[in-house]
């Protein structure tokens, strides 16, 4: 492993930089990820660099998801995932009429 380290120094930035992240997103503390942000917002590698500045870009979200742990959209998500597999059993040429009629009938049992 020290070879490679040696071979490729980007194998211990990279590692750093997870280490750091996971310990954010672990901990929630909002100033260990102001400190995150502005360590890695200026990265001389263009993918770790354009990741800090995606969360710089959407903080305000990513802030409120270490603050409010427990909420999820899953619920929503999981509707949305009803809705489409309805919709391609249908074969896409469902019309709201048949796709109703989907629904209503896969809520009855018929057992």
């Amino acid at each position: 492993m020290n070879a490679i380290k040696t071979k490729y120094p980007v194998v211990l930035y990279l590692t750093e930089f997870l280490n750091d992240c996971y310990h954010v997103f672990d901990t929630g503390e909002i100033e260990g990820l102001d400190f995150f942000l502005n360590k890695y917002k200026n990265s001389k590698y263009e993918p770790v660099k354009k990741y800090a500045n995606s969360l710089i870009a959407d903080y305000s979200a990513v802030k409120n998801s270490l603050i409010y742990k427990n909420i999820s959209n899953g619920p929503l998500e999981a509707h949305n995932n009803r809705i489409k597999f309805k919709h391609r059993k249908c074969g896409g040429r469902a019309g709201l009429n048949l796709l109703n009629a989907y629904f209503v009938l896969s809520d009855y049992n018929f057992e």
